[in-house]
Parts: C-alpha cells; structure tokens; sequence
C-alpha cells in the first residue's frame, strides 16, 4: 500500500512538472517571437471590432465633457488623441472613426440619442453626403443599438489592452494570417506602416512604406471612385445638406456641438476634389446654407495646408502632434473650448 500511494504521489508530481516545463517553454516561445518581431520593428496593434466600438460609443454618451471624433481614416490617423488629452484634460476623448466609411449614419445615431449632448469633431467632404454613402457605418450603428452588452464590449476593451502591449498579438501576425503570407510572399512579412491604438484611433509611419507607390494606388483609386458615380445635382446637395444640417441642430438644442473639419488633400488627390467637388460648389454653399454650423476648411489656414502628406490623403505620425494642436487653437476661437 504505501508503494503504490508513493507511486501515485510521483504520477502527480510528474504531471506537474510536465505542465510547467510545457509553460515554461511556451512562455520562452513566446518571449523569444516577441524580442524577433521588436528587432525586425514591429509595433503592436489593435483591430477595431464592432464591440469595441460598441464600448466607445457608450463612453460617448456618458457626459457632455464628450468630444467625439467622427469620420474615417483621415480623423483616425490625423488627430493625436494623447495631444487632445493633455490639452484639454477637463474632456474625455472618444474615437468613433471607422476606417474607408462615411459616418453619415454616425451622426445621425449622435443626433437620435438623446444622452448624447457632447462635442463632435468629424471629418467631413462633400462626396459623403451622396445618398449611396447614406448607410455606410450603418452596421455598426446598428449592432451597439440591437446587440451589443456590457460584457462584449468590456472584453473587447481588456482584449484591445492586452493586445496593445504586445506584438505577437498583432491581428495581422496570427498564424492563419502568417501562414497565408509566407505561402504567398516566401518570406516573413515587413513591419507595417499603420497602427491602431487601444482608443481605436490609429498612426502611419510613412518611413517605413514606398510612400510615392501608395500615393499613386490612392490617387488612381480615388479617380476611379469619382468616376463610378455620377455627381449629385444640386438639388440633391441641398437636400443632403438640409438633412445634415437637421441632426446637427437636434445635437446643439440639447447642448451639443458639432463642428465639420475639412481634412487635408493634397497633390492629385486635391486637384481630383476640386475637379469633381469644387469647394465653390458645395462646401461654400453648404456654409451659407448651416449658418448656425461651426466649420474649419484646412485652405483657410496657413499651418493646416502645409503639411506634407505622404500618400496624398493621410498625415505622417510625425506631423499629427503639430497639427492637432493647430486644430485646438482654431476650434478655441469659434468657442469650441474655452480660452486658457
């Protein structure tokens, strides 16, 4: 008897020691992958799922202190969150952009919610408020209102953070993703320009990618997006406008505000807006139809239309502090925030 509860004992204890040599080497594993990919010049990055949207849009409606940035990429890679944050502590910053969408259906989900009494910085051109763009975000919109809970999107904000620290958490390092790549490629993937932050805003190091190749790819992609459609009349413009301009007054009645922020364009890319949305056209018009609107167009200041931007359409992470601080002073004097 007392051999075989010895012998029991042993099974146990080896067991253990199985399972913490197994751990001890996964741990290395992973320490190991983690210093290749800092050494190669990986960053860690986040991807924004509709929870973790979800988790920001609630934060959204929780104080009128709220600025909300809403658009797409623009926004996204343009504004240094951690700039607004140190300049205007007393607001709590929120990241409602979404990445090749217009946020139409944002706006008008912040107009509908009547907790939402904040401050919102969006992104806007005039090709938005073509009615075919009307839905897009609409998805997204949609799930915070019919499906998203506490708990999904509490665990898609810890996931994010978890994610943030570490590179081998990548969401374009998984090994499915890997596996594709090497298949493909026949060589271990190079580190990527774009990383989203745990706030789900996001920053381009423009250093790290042929710059002059994506401007090209976003300047032919553009021109073949403008083309595809024929542009709104007028009447339809107008319309879009009246009904822009109804959301946004529905958020000041309670104490909101909402300011359009024309992003940089640059190069091409400019002249392509100018040829198909002639800032004459719409933006000026759209201004002399919302007086009640506050907008910041970035030709009509010295600083915001001298940045460089690598790829026509997005400013570099070197330039983003710079610009957001411009940004702050010039909402300061339309009485965004208030003067030092």
């Amino acid at each position: 008897m007392p051999s075989s509860i010895s012998s029991s004992k042993n099974k146990i204890n080896n067991w253990w020691l199985t399972w913490l040599l197994s751990l001890v080497l996964l741990l290395l594993a992973i320490g190991l992958y983690e210093s290749f990919l800092f050494k190669k010049g990986f960053k860690p990055s986040i991807e924004v799922s509709k929870d973790l949207w979800s988790w920001n849009r609630k934060a959204a409606s929780k104080s009128a202190d709220v600025i909300a940035l809403v658009g797409a990429s623009r926004i996204q890679l343009g504004l240094n969150t951690n700039t607004l944050r140190t300049q205007l502590p007393q607001n709590d910053i929120v990241v409602l952009a979404i990445n090749g969408q217009y946020p139409m259906a944002t706006i008008k989900g912040l107009a509908e919610d009547k907790n939402f009494n904040g401050v919102v910085l969006m992104s806007f051109m005039a090709q938005m408020l073509e009615p075919q763009y009307e839905k897009m975000q609409t998805e997204y919109n949609q799930y915070y209102q019919e499906k998203s809970s506490l708990y999904l999107s509490f665990d898609a904000y810890l996931t994010a953070a978890l994610k943030s620290r570490f590179r081998f958490l990548h969401p374009l390092l998984g090994l499915h993703e890997l596996v594709n790549y090497l298949g493909a490629k026949k060589s271990f993937p190079e580190p990527f320009y774009v990383n989203v932050h745990p706030d789900t805003s996001a920053a381009g190091d423009y250093s790290m990618v042929d710059a002059e190749s994506l401007k090209r790819h976003f300047i032919v992609d553009k021109q073949s997006n403008y083309e595809a459609y024929t542009i709104m009349d007028k009447t339809t413009w107008l319309s879009q406008v009246s009904k822009l301009s109804a959301d946004i007054k529905t958020i000041q009645d309670r104490g909101g505000e909402v300011v359009l922020v024309r992003f940089p364009t640059a190069d091409e890319h400019w002249v392509l807006d100018e040829l198909y949305y002639p800032r004459a056209q719409f933006w000026d018009t759209m201004v002399a139809e919302m007086p009640h609107v506050k907008t910041l167009h970035f030709k009509d200041d010295a600083l915001l239309s001298s940045f460089e931007l690598p790829d026509s359409s997005h400013l570099d992470i070197s330039d983003t502090q710079s610009f957001t601080l411009r940004l702050i002073e010039l909402l300061k004097t339309l009485q965004i925030f208030s003067q030092p």
